[in-house]
């Protein structure tokens, strides 16, 4: 019981810091793009053809977002402002495939990924750069699990990148 009201007392004295805090805290604005480029070897013009046209209709090329030029837009504000703060991310991610499974063993793919948006974390939260290989086990597996198509197409596919908190 002791313990309760003393955890009420901190959030609350927390609650109450934060809020004299962010009462005169700037709204943060950050970019909102992606944009993805590729690149493909090795292949007979059919299977290239094929992968371009379905790469191309993603409509992911926004070179403003690779240049970050493209204009900052508000972001929403936090649910919890007197935990949680918004800050801008910048994802860059390269896809590197060989070998489509069974059909094509020297055939190549590159396809880069560059995405740009609004984040929420825990204020004092560190910001800068993270290598995708230094993430931790379960984000790399989350990553890797929306890929699954790709990998399972792929003999061999590796990621690199990083993911910057600004």
């Amino acid at each position: 019981m002791f313990l309760l009201i003393f955890y009420m007392l901190q959030m609350l004295l927390l609650s109450t810091k934060a809020q004299h805090s962010t009462e005169s805290a700037e709204e943060v604005a950050c970019p909102s793009c992606m944009h993805m480029t590729f690149e493909l070897r090795n292949m007979p013009a059919m299977y290239k053809i094929m992968l371009q046209n379905i790469l191309s209709n993603m409509n992911l090329q926004n070179p403003e977002c690779e240049e970050n030029t493209v204009e900052p837009e508000t972001c929403e504000a936090p649910m919890y402002p007197a935990w949680i703060e918004n800050r801008c991310l910048s994802t860059h991610v390269t896809l590197h495939a060989v070998g489509i499974t069974g059909i094509l063993p020297d055939a190549e793919m590159d396809v880069t990924v560059l995405v740009r948006g609004c984040h929420a974390q825990w204020i004092g939260e560190a910001s800068g750069c993270t290598n995708l290989a230094d993430l931790d086990a379960d984000t790399q597996a989350q990553m890797t699990q929306q890929l699954a198509q790709v990998r399972d197409a792929w003999e061999t596919v590796t990621y690199t990148g990083e993911v910057c908190i600004l």
